[in-house]
């Protein structure tokens, strides 16, 4: 790369459509963001991460979900209830789900899980015996990022001075001759209201917030960035209505029998004539 590299960024979305869609279809659904997370770059060697340090050329091997961690793309409960997240420092639930300012909402996704993409309606079939089969589409979207102050805080780096960013932005943003969306994320923020400033001593009403991001669906449109790299896969769902029944089967014994030659009823061994009175007594 002609900037240096110091983060990766790898963002994981969702949508659910018709199988054998053709790549135009599959890269217009309507995708939801599941998860997001930023590696950095600083020559860590563990279990989940391996990569080199920042630099114009290196290498970054993550394994992060390990044993029984996992994304779940759909569920029962659906998407969180992102419209009375608890957003704060200008971030919306739109900010939010674009990724350009995360705020404090549900659970952060500045790095982690944002939650399911929807419910498991779309898989359900309704009619007994009938099947239905849907896709479900991931798409992944990697860019690379320039290092940031934390990079230099215990001087371990040799980074010049114009290395280091603030927000962390796109490397090679501006590409050549402007042919991109803005990719620095500077146009991106938001202006702070006078009731979101009361909620936080460093915030003033008319502040203007700088997003840590641009949105997602800007980095759709620049995928021939040599910074923003998308690929998508999927997978089929298939869901079979059985045919609904229901039955009885059993067995009693009582262990009664008759006797018809004394016209008598033996239930488990106690006797009793039909001809004989339930009452007895004496009369003079």
């Amino acid at each position: 790369m002609d900037d240096v590299v110091g983060k990766v960024r790898v963002l994981i979305e969702a949508a659910t459509g018709e199988i054998d869609l053709d790549p135009p279809e599959v890269e217009s659904l309507e995708y939801m963001p599941v998860f997001r997370a930023t590696g950095y770059a600083n020559g860590t060697s563990n279990e989940s991460e391996d990569e080199s340090g920042p630099g114009t050329n290196g290498e970054f091997h993550i394994d992060w979900f390990n044993g029984d961690e996992q994304i779940s793309v759909y569920d029962d409960d659906g998407a969180p209830d992102y419209e009375t997240g608890a957003y704060n420092c200008g971030a919306t639930m739109e900010s939010y789900l674009d990724g350009t300012l995360m705020g404090d909402p549900i659970d952060s996704a500045q790095n982690g899980y944002y939650g399911a993409a929807g419910t498991t309606d779309a898989f359900e079939e309704e009619t007994d015996t009938g099947t239905n089969t849907t896709t479900v589409y991931l798409r992944y979207t990697v860019s690379l990022h320039a290092p940031d102050a934390s990079f230099i805080t215990e001087d371990r780096y040799d980074l010049d001075a114009e290395d280091v960013r603030p927000h962390s932005p796109i490397v090679m943003a501006d590409g050549a001759d402007g042919q991109y969306p803005d990719l620095s994320g500077d146009e991106y923020g938001t202006t702070v209201t006078a009731e979101e400033a009361e909620d936080y001593d460093d915030l003033e009403a008319g502040d203007f917030v700088a997003a840590t991001a641009v949105p997602y669906d800007t980095l759709q449109e620049s995928t021939d960035h040599p910074a923003i790299m998308s690929a998508y896969t999927h997978f089929d769902v298939t869901v079979d209505n059985e045919a609904a029944e229901a039955g009885v089967s059993g067995e009693s014994g009582a262990g009664a029998s008759v006797d018809e030659d004394v016209d008598t009823l033996t239930p488990s061994g106690n006797e009793t004539r039909a001809n004989e009175s339930s009452n007895s007594g004496s009369t003079e």
